[in-house]
Protein backbone atom coordinates (compact mmCIF):
# COMPACT_ATOMS: atom_id res chain seq x y z
CA UNK A 1 0.00 0.00 0.00
CA UNK A 2 1.46 3.40 -1.06
CA UNK A 3 2.33 6.02 1.55
CA UNK A 4 0.55 9.36 1.65
CA UNK A 5 2.44 12.34 0.31
CA UNK A 6 1.49 14.26 3.37
CA UNK A 7 3.45 11.75 5.54
CA UNK A 8 6.64 12.25 3.39
CA UNK A 9 6.38 15.97 3.79
CA UNK A 10 6.31 15.46 7.50
CA UNK A 11 9.71 13.64 7.44
CA UNK A 12 11.23 16.44 5.35
CA UNK A 13 10.05 18.98 7.91
CA UNK A 14 11.82 17.01 10.67
CA UNK A 15 15.12 17.11 8.75
CA UNK A 16 14.70 20.81 8.09
CA UNK A 17 14.05 21.48 11.78
CA UNK A 18 17.27 19.63 12.76
CA UNK A 19 19.26 21.87 10.42
CA UNK A 20 17.57 24.93 11.88
CA UNK A 21 18.71 23.95 15.40
CA UNK A 22 22.28 23.52 14.16
CA UNK A 23 22.36 26.99 12.66
CA UNK A 24 20.70 28.50 15.72
CA UNK A 25 23.52 27.18 17.95
CA UNK A 26 26.12 28.85 15.73
CA UNK A 27 24.22 32.13 15.80
CA UNK A 28 24.12 32.03 19.59
CA UNK A 29 27.91 31.73 19.64
CA UNK A 30 28.13 34.71 17.31
CA UNK A 31 26.13 36.84 19.74
CA UNK A 32 28.40 35.92 22.64
CA UNK A 33 31.74 36.53 20.90
CA UNK A 34 30.51 39.64 18.97
CA UNK A 35 32.66 38.79 15.95
CA UNK A 36 32.18 41.00 12.87
CA UNK A 37 33.07 39.35 9.64
CA UNK A 38 31.26 38.56 6.44
CA UNK A 39 30.72 34.92 7.35
CA UNK A 40 28.84 35.82 10.55
CA UNK A 41 26.87 38.47 8.67
CA UNK A 42 25.73 35.78 6.25
CA UNK A 43 24.79 33.56 9.20
CA UNK A 44 22.85 36.47 10.70
CA UNK A 45 20.73 36.64 7.55
CA UNK A 46 20.14 32.94 7.84
CA UNK A 47 18.77 33.51 11.31
CA UNK A 48 16.05 35.78 9.99
CA UNK A 49 15.15 33.21 7.36
CA UNK A 50 14.86 30.36 9.81
CA UNK A 51 12.94 32.45 12.34
CA UNK A 52 10.35 33.01 9.59
CA UNK A 53 10.33 29.30 8.78
CA UNK A 54 9.65 28.56 12.42
CA UNK A 55 6.08 29.80 11.76
CA UNK A 56 5.16 26.33 10.59
CA UNK A 57 1.76 24.74 9.90
CA UNK A 58 1.73 23.08 13.33
CA UNK A 59 1.24 26.45 14.99
CA UNK A 60 -1.56 27.42 12.55
CA UNK A 61 -3.21 24.08 13.17
CA UNK A 62 -3.19 24.75 16.91
CA UNK A 63 -4.74 28.19 16.35
CA UNK A 64 -7.52 26.67 14.21
CA UNK A 65 -8.16 24.08 16.88
CA UNK A 66 -8.42 26.85 19.49
CA UNK A 67 -10.87 28.79 17.26
CA UNK A 68 -13.02 25.69 16.75
CA UNK A 69 -12.99 25.07 20.47
CA UNK A 70 -14.09 28.68 21.14
CA UNK A 71 -16.96 28.34 18.67
CA UNK A 72 -18.12 25.16 20.35
CA UNK A 73 -17.92 26.93 23.67
CA UNK A 74 -20.03 29.85 22.36
CA UNK A 75 -22.62 27.46 20.93
CA UNK A 76 -22.79 25.64 24.22
CA UNK A 77 -23.28 28.91 26.12
CA UNK A 78 -26.04 29.99 23.70
CA UNK A 79 -27.85 26.67 24.15
CA UNK A 80 -27.62 27.08 27.90
CA UNK A 81 -29.09 30.58 27.64
CA UNK A 82 -31.99 29.37 25.50
CA UNK A 83 -32.60 26.49 27.90
CA UNK A 84 -32.74 28.89 30.88
CA UNK A 85 -35.13 31.18 29.00
CA UNK A 86 -37.44 28.27 28.18
CA UNK A 87 -37.47 27.23 31.86
CA UNK A 88 -38.23 30.85 32.79
CA UNK A 89 -41.14 30.91 30.31
CA UNK A 90 -42.52 27.68 31.76
CA UNK A 91 -42.47 29.17 35.24
CA UNK A 92 -43.81 32.67 34.54
CA UNK A 93 -45.97 32.36 31.40
CA UNK A 94 -49.28 32.10 33.25
CA UNK A 95 -48.62 35.49 34.89
CA UNK A 96 -48.74 37.13 31.45
CA UNK A 97 -52.27 36.03 30.59
CA UNK A 98 -55.31 38.14 31.35
CA UNK A 99 -58.21 35.74 30.87
CA UNK A 100 -60.85 38.45 31.26
CA UNK A 101 -59.41 40.51 28.39
CA UNK A 102 -58.10 37.50 26.44
CA UNK A 103 -54.75 39.34 26.40
CA UNK A 104 -51.28 37.81 26.55
CA UNK A 105 -48.94 40.54 27.82
CA UNK A 106 -45.34 39.46 27.21
CA UNK A 107 -44.04 42.82 28.51
CA UNK A 108 -44.35 41.41 32.03
CA UNK A 109 -41.24 39.35 31.31
CA UNK A 110 -39.16 42.36 30.18
CA UNK A 111 -37.75 43.31 33.59
CA UNK A 112 -35.44 40.34 33.99
CA UNK A 113 -31.66 40.75 33.60
CA UNK A 114 -31.53 38.98 30.24
CA UNK A 115 -34.15 39.71 27.55
CA UNK A 116 -35.96 36.68 26.14
CA UNK A 117 -34.93 36.02 22.54
CA UNK A 118 -38.30 35.90 20.77
CA UNK A 119 -36.58 35.44 17.40
CA UNK A 120 -35.26 32.01 18.46
CA UNK A 121 -37.39 29.23 16.98
CA UNK A 122 -37.13 26.97 20.06
CA UNK A 123 -38.46 29.74 22.29
CA UNK A 124 -41.15 30.54 19.72
CA UNK A 125 -42.32 26.94 19.56
CA UNK A 126 -42.42 26.85 23.36
CA UNK A 127 -44.69 29.92 23.37
CA UNK A 128 -46.94 28.29 20.75
CA UNK A 129 -47.22 25.15 22.89
CA UNK A 130 -48.00 27.12 26.05
CA UNK A 131 -50.66 29.16 24.24
CA UNK A 132 -52.28 26.01 22.83
CA UNK A 133 -52.52 24.56 26.36
CA UNK A 134 -53.18 27.57 28.60
CA UNK A 135 -54.88 30.21 26.45
CA UNK A 136 -55.96 29.02 22.99
CA UNK A 137 -58.74 31.65 22.91
CA UNK A 138 -56.50 34.73 23.18
CA UNK A 139 -57.50 37.69 21.02
CA UNK A 140 -54.57 40.03 21.69
CA UNK A 141 -50.83 39.71 22.30
CA UNK A 142 -48.45 42.46 23.43
CA UNK A 143 -44.73 42.41 22.55
CA UNK A 144 -44.03 46.09 23.34
CA UNK A 145 -40.35 46.78 24.11
CA UNK A 146 -39.21 43.18 23.62
CA UNK A 147 -36.19 44.10 21.42
CA UNK A 148 -37.58 42.15 18.45
CA UNK A 149 -35.86 42.76 15.09
CA UNK A 150 -37.54 40.05 12.99
CA UNK A 151 -40.82 38.29 13.56
CA UNK A 152 -39.95 34.60 13.62
CA UNK A 153 -41.16 31.74 11.46
CA UNK A 154 -42.97 30.30 14.47
CA UNK A 155 -45.76 32.88 14.03
CA UNK A 156 -47.16 30.71 11.24
CA UNK A 157 -47.56 27.89 13.79
CA UNK A 158 -49.12 30.37 16.21
CA UNK A 159 -51.82 31.11 13.62
CA UNK A 160 -52.74 27.42 13.59
CA UNK A 161 -53.42 27.18 17.35
CA UNK A 162 -54.73 30.68 18.20
CA UNK A 163 -57.70 31.04 15.86
CA UNK A 164 -59.14 34.11 17.61
CA UNK A 165 -55.87 36.06 17.76
CA UNK A 166 -56.44 39.30 15.79
CA UNK A 167 -54.65 42.10 17.69
CA UNK A 168 -50.85 42.59 17.87
CA UNK A 169 -48.61 45.22 19.43
CA UNK A 170 -44.92 45.35 18.48
CA UNK A 171 -44.50 48.92 19.68
CA UNK A 172 -40.99 50.19 20.52
CA UNK A 173 -38.98 47.29 19.10
CA UNK A 174 -36.23 47.16 16.46
CA UNK A 175 -38.29 46.27 13.37
CA UNK A 176 -36.91 48.24 10.41
CA UNK A 177 -38.50 46.83 7.22
CA UNK A 178 -41.55 45.04 5.83
CA UNK A 179 -39.29 42.03 5.25
CA UNK A 180 -39.04 41.74 9.04
CA UNK A 181 -42.80 41.13 9.38
CA UNK A 182 -42.98 38.60 6.54
CA UNK A 183 -44.04 35.67 8.76
CA UNK A 184 -46.71 37.78 10.48
CA UNK A 185 -48.20 38.43 7.04
CA UNK A 186 -48.02 34.74 6.09
CA UNK A 187 -49.76 33.66 9.29
CA UNK A 188 -52.30 36.42 9.91
CA UNK A 189 -52.82 38.33 6.63
CA UNK A 190 -56.60 37.92 6.52
CA UNK A 191 -57.21 38.05 10.27
CA UNK A 192 -55.50 41.04 11.88
CA UNK A 193 -57.89 43.64 13.26
CA UNK A 194 -55.33 45.90 14.99
CA UNK A 195 -51.56 46.25 14.57
CA UNK A 196 -49.12 48.53 16.39
CA UNK A 197 -45.66 49.13 14.91
CA UNK A 198 -45.02 52.69 16.08
CA UNK A 199 -41.65 53.20 17.75
CA UNK A 200 -39.90 51.01 15.15
CA UNK A 201 -37.78 52.00 12.18
CA UNK A 202 -40.47 50.65 9.85
CA UNK A 203 -42.92 53.33 11.01
CA UNK A 204 -42.22 56.91 9.76
CA UNK A 205 -43.17 60.03 11.68
CA UNK A 206 -46.89 60.77 11.66
CA UNK A 207 -48.31 63.58 9.51
CA UNK A 208 -45.80 62.91 6.72
CA UNK A 209 -46.25 61.58 3.21
CA UNK A 210 -44.11 58.55 4.10
CA UNK A 211 -46.43 57.72 7.00
CA UNK A 212 -49.44 57.76 4.68
CA UNK A 213 -47.64 55.39 2.30
CA UNK A 214 -46.71 53.14 5.25
CA UNK A 215 -50.36 52.93 6.38
CA UNK A 216 -51.42 52.15 2.83
CA UNK A 217 -48.90 49.27 2.63
CA UNK A 218 -50.13 47.88 5.96
CA UNK A 219 -53.72 48.03 4.69
CA UNK A 220 -52.76 46.09 1.56
CA UNK A 221 -50.89 43.41 3.54
CA UNK A 222 -53.76 43.02 6.03
CA UNK A 223 -56.99 43.60 4.05
CA UNK A 224 -59.41 43.41 7.03
CA UNK A 225 -57.40 45.60 9.41
CA UNK A 226 -59.32 48.39 11.17
CA UNK A 227 -56.76 50.05 13.47
CA UNK A 228 -53.12 50.90 12.68
CA UNK A 229 -50.93 52.32 15.47
CA UNK A 230 -54.00 53.17 17.52
CA UNK A 231 -55.67 55.14 14.70
CA UNK A 232 -58.77 53.90 12.92
CA UNK A 233 -58.47 53.56 9.19
CA UNK A 234 -61.07 55.26 7.03
CA UNK A 235 -63.94 52.97 6.04
CA UNK A 236 -63.65 51.68 2.54
CA UNK A 237 -66.05 53.13 0.02
CA UNK A 238 -68.72 50.70 -1.12
CA UNK A 239 -68.17 49.05 -4.45
CA UNK A 240 -69.96 51.03 -7.12
CA UNK A 241 -72.29 49.13 -9.38
CA UNK A 242 -72.77 50.04 -13.02
CA UNK A 243 -76.53 49.60 -12.65
CA UNK A 244 -78.88 50.07 -9.72
CA UNK A 245 -82.13 48.15 -9.50
CA UNK A 246 -84.51 48.81 -6.62
CA UNK A 247 -86.32 45.58 -7.36
CA UNK A 248 -84.43 42.59 -8.74
CA UNK A 249 -87.42 40.79 -10.28
CA UNK A 250 -88.00 42.82 -13.48
CA UNK A 251 -84.32 43.26 -14.35
CA UNK A 252 -84.43 40.94 -17.34
CA UNK A 253 -87.51 42.51 -18.89
CA UNK A 254 -86.21 46.07 -18.33
CA UNK A 255 -82.82 45.27 -19.91
CA UNK A 256 -84.51 43.55 -22.84
CA UNK A 257 -86.82 46.51 -23.33
CA UNK A 258 -83.91 49.02 -23.41
CA UNK A 259 -81.77 46.83 -25.64
CA UNK A 260 -84.60 46.46 -28.20
CA UNK A 261 -85.41 50.18 -28.00
CA UNK A 262 -81.88 51.29 -28.98
CA UNK A 263 -81.56 48.58 -31.62
CA UNK A 264 -84.58 49.99 -33.43
CA UNK A 265 -83.57 53.60 -32.68
CA UNK A 266 -80.28 53.00 -34.55
CA UNK A 267 -81.73 50.96 -37.44
CA UNK A 268 -85.52 51.20 -37.95
CA UNK A 269 -87.16 53.96 -35.87
CA UNK A 270 -90.63 53.37 -37.24
CA UNK A 271 -90.74 50.16 -35.16
CA UNK A 272 -90.56 52.25 -31.98
CA UNK A 273 -94.21 53.24 -32.32
CA UNK A 274 -95.26 50.13 -30.39
CA UNK A 275 -93.17 51.21 -27.39
CA UNK A 276 -94.92 54.58 -26.84
CA UNK A 277 -98.30 55.26 -25.28
CA UNK A 278 -100.71 56.95 -27.65
CA UNK A 279 -100.62 60.18 -25.56
CA UNK A 280 -96.86 60.04 -24.74
CA UNK A 281 -94.80 63.21 -24.20
CA UNK A 282 -91.30 63.81 -25.56
CA UNK A 283 -88.83 66.64 -24.83
CA UNK A 284 -85.27 67.22 -25.96
CA UNK A 285 -82.57 69.62 -24.75
CA UNK A 286 -78.84 69.98 -25.23
CA UNK A 287 -75.88 71.34 -23.24
CA UNK A 288 -73.71 73.41 -25.56
CA UNK A 289 -70.90 74.09 -23.06
CA UNK A 290 -70.38 71.11 -20.79
CA UNK A 291 -67.86 72.96 -18.56
CA UNK A 292 -70.20 75.90 -17.85
CA UNK A 293 -73.34 73.74 -17.94
CA UNK A 294 -74.98 76.21 -20.34
CA UNK A 295 -78.26 74.56 -21.26
CA UNK A 296 -80.47 75.61 -24.12
CA UNK A 297 -84.18 75.72 -23.69
CA UNK A 298 -85.80 72.51 -24.87
CA UNK A 299 -85.17 72.53 -28.58
CA UNK A 300 -88.12 70.27 -29.20
CA UNK A 301 -91.29 69.23 -27.41
CA UNK A 302 -94.18 67.19 -28.71
CA UNK A 303 -97.04 64.97 -27.61
CA UNK A 304 -98.54 61.89 -29.22
CA UNK A 305 -97.06 58.67 -30.53
CA UNK A 306 -97.16 59.53 -34.23
CA UNK A 307 -95.55 62.96 -33.83
CA UNK A 308 -92.70 61.51 -31.74
CA UNK A 309 -91.92 58.84 -34.34
CA UNK A 310 -92.05 61.41 -37.16
CA UNK A 311 -89.49 63.54 -35.24
CA UNK A 312 -87.18 60.53 -34.78
CA UNK A 313 -87.21 59.85 -38.50
CA UNK A 314 -85.69 63.29 -39.14
CA UNK A 315 -82.80 62.86 -36.69
CA UNK A 316 -79.27 61.91 -37.86
CA UNK A 317 -78.29 58.25 -37.86
CA UNK A 318 -76.90 57.06 -34.52
CA UNK A 319 -74.99 54.17 -32.97
CA UNK A 320 -75.48 53.04 -29.37
CA UNK A 321 -73.61 50.18 -27.74
CA UNK A 322 -75.76 48.50 -25.12
CA UNK A 323 -72.80 47.26 -23.07
CA UNK A 324 -71.67 50.87 -22.56
CA UNK A 325 -75.01 52.01 -21.12
CA UNK A 326 -75.70 52.43 -17.42
CA UNK A 327 -79.30 51.67 -16.45
CA UNK A 328 -80.98 52.60 -13.16
CA UNK A 329 -84.63 52.18 -12.38
CA UNK A 330 -87.15 52.16 -9.59
CA UNK A 331 -90.73 51.01 -9.43
CA UNK A 332 -93.75 52.73 -7.91
CA UNK A 333 -96.57 50.59 -9.20
CA UNK A 334 -97.87 50.90 -11.80
CA UNK A 335 -95.03 53.19 -12.93
CA UNK A 336 -91.40 52.42 -13.81
CA UNK A 337 -88.81 55.21 -13.69
CA UNK A 338 -85.85 54.28 -15.92
CA UNK A 339 -82.70 56.43 -16.16
CA UNK A 340 -80.07 55.72 -18.82
CA UNK A 341 -76.63 57.27 -19.25
CA UNK A 342 -73.94 56.49 -21.79
CA UNK A 343 -72.41 57.56 -25.09
CA UNK A 344 -73.47 57.39 -28.71
CA UNK A 345 -72.25 58.44 -32.16
CA UNK A 346 -73.89 60.57 -34.83
CA UNK A 347 -72.76 60.16 -38.46
CA UNK A 348 -69.73 58.11 -37.32
CA UNK A 349 -68.38 61.10 -35.40
CA UNK A 350 -66.79 61.10 -31.95
CA UNK A 351 -68.71 59.74 -28.98
CA UNK A 352 -71.20 62.09 -27.34
CA UNK A 353 -72.44 61.79 -23.78
CA UNK A 354 -76.17 61.58 -23.12
CA UNK A 355 -78.69 60.84 -20.42
CA UNK A 356 -82.27 59.90 -20.91
CA UNK A 357 -85.21 59.22 -18.61
CA UNK A 358 -88.27 57.14 -19.43
CA UNK A 359 -91.47 56.99 -17.39
CA UNK A 360 -92.99 53.65 -18.30
CA UNK A 361 -96.19 51.76 -17.50
CA UNK A 362 -97.19 48.16 -18.11
CA UNK A 363 -99.12 47.50 -21.31
CA UNK A 364 -102.51 46.23 -20.15
CA UNK A 365 -103.67 45.41 -23.71
CA UNK A 366 -100.50 43.72 -24.91
CA UNK A 367 -100.62 41.79 -28.15
CA UNK A 368 -97.97 39.82 -30.01
CA UNK A 369 -96.96 42.92 -31.99
CA UNK A 370 -96.85 45.29 -28.99
CA UNK A 371 -94.29 45.96 -26.28
CA UNK A 372 -95.01 44.74 -22.72
CA UNK A 373 -94.03 48.23 -21.51
CA UNK A 374 -95.23 51.61 -22.80
CA UNK A 375 -93.36 54.92 -22.52
CA UNK A 376 -95.55 57.77 -21.27
CA UNK A 377 -92.78 60.38 -20.89
CA UNK A 378 -89.40 60.59 -22.65
CA UNK A 379 -86.83 63.20 -21.48
CA UNK A 380 -83.74 63.26 -23.71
Amino acid sequence: MGKSKFNNNSNNRDKQNSRTVSYESKIDKFNINKQKDSKITKQGKSKKTFQFNNNNPRKNKNENNNSYSNNNSNDSKLKQKIKKQIIFLDTNFSNCYNAQANLLDMTKLNNREEQINYENNDIGQKIVKLISILCPNIKSINFTGCKIRNIGNWFRNLAEVAHDLVNFSFENNNITSFKSIEFLVKGFSNRINELKLCGNGICPNAHTEQYAIYRQKISLLFPVIKIIDGIDILPKAPIMKANYFANEQPITSIKQFIENYYKFFDTLRSQLASTYDIKANFSYSKIDNLANQTRKKPSFQTQGREKIIEHFKGLPTTEHKFNNLSIDFSIIEPTFLIHITGTFKEHDQVNQFFNRTFIVIRNQTETASQSPLLITNDFF
